[in-house]
């Protein structure tokens, strides 16, 4: 997806998000694009799809926790899922970005397929208005 649909994509997944943490994200995804790590689009499509798989596992609120934290510390997208599971038993954000930094917060080989396909559906029709991730 692109930057705008990013955008608009995130502030429909997550109501009321930190607008500087938005932009956070969005300027970590153009990092990684200079740096030749990794597409911004392809962050942009990751990071949704991470976001909303987080959103319905854990819920909303972590969910927003883990965006909106962008404004101090930007986690990768394959991250997300790790750091859901560490915020869901109660990890500060900030022991969190720690973790991620030391040792990655990885997720389960189970949350990983989700994952995948989750974001293969996605791709396959981020066209779609009406599209449902689940």
């Amino acid at each position: 997806m692109t930057e705008q649909e990013f955008k608009q994509n995130m502030e429909e997944l997550l109501p009321g998000l930190s607008e500087k943490a938005l932009e956070s994200w969005i300027t970590y995804a153009r990092e990684l694009e200079a740096d030749e790590v990794a597409a911004a689009q392809e962050f942009f499509d990751q990071t949704f799809v991470e976001l909303d798989l987080v959103r319905q596992h854990q819920g909303s609120e972590i969910a927003r926790q883990l965006f909106d934290y962008g404004e101090h510390f930007t986690l990768n997208p394959f991250e997300l899922r790790g750091a859901a599971t560490l915020a869901a038993a109660g990890m500060p954000m900030n022991l969190i970005c720690q973790q991620a930094v030391e040792n990655g917060c990885d997720c389960t080989e189970t949350e990983h397929e989700e994952s995948a396909a989750a974001l293969a559906r996605f791709q396959a029709t981020h066209d779609d208005p009406g599209l449902q991730l689940s």
